[in-house]
């Protein structure tokens, strides 16, 4: 604390520098295999469904899915969402952009798998996903459903 943007951001570059060092000399040394994963929206993603929102943390320590109804310890949810990206081709675009082509690679996949429209088409879908409903300005829900409205247009 106390520190100028500067330095701090000297500090966080300097840890992340030494572990990145550490981690390639275990790789070396034991024959480990290594992966980067983005890290973006792994706390906010459901490591069950794919859905990723905001509302989907509403805590630091608790996880529960907007879209599917899993609950659980965030930092678990966290590791699982970690370990299922290994598999993922890595973006060519990791920079200052990284995190908008990472949410719109989450939202494609969601969208793949379910065939539901992406973040913010349904603004608050709850339940199982045969069950869509939609949040009311109040909070209640109505039973309609503002993407079976769409489907069926």
């Amino acid at each position: 604390g106390g520190m100028s943007r500067r330095m701090n951001r000297l500090i966080t570059r300097t840890g992340r520098a030494v572990l990145k060092r550490k981690l390639e000399s275990i790789q070396e040394s034991a024959g480990i295999q290594v992966e980067q994963v983005p890290a973006q929206y792994t706390s906010q993603e459901c490591s069950g469904c794919g859905y990723t929102s905001k509302r989907n943390r509403p805590s630091r320590a608790r996880y529960a899915c907007r879209f599917c109804g899993k609950t659980m310890h965030a930092d678990i949810n966290a590791a699982r969402v970690i370990q299922s990206r290994r598999s993922w081709q890595q973006p060519d675009n990791m920079g200052p952009k990284a995190r908008t082509n990472t949410r719109q690679l989450l939202d494609q996949r969601f969208q793949h798998r379910w065939n539901r429209p992406m973040e913010g088409a349904v603004p608050d879908v709850t339940g199982a996903p045969g069950a869509h409903r939609t949040a009311t300005a109040n909070g209640e829900t109505d039973g309609t459903s503002k993407y079976h409205a769409l489907v069926q247009n």
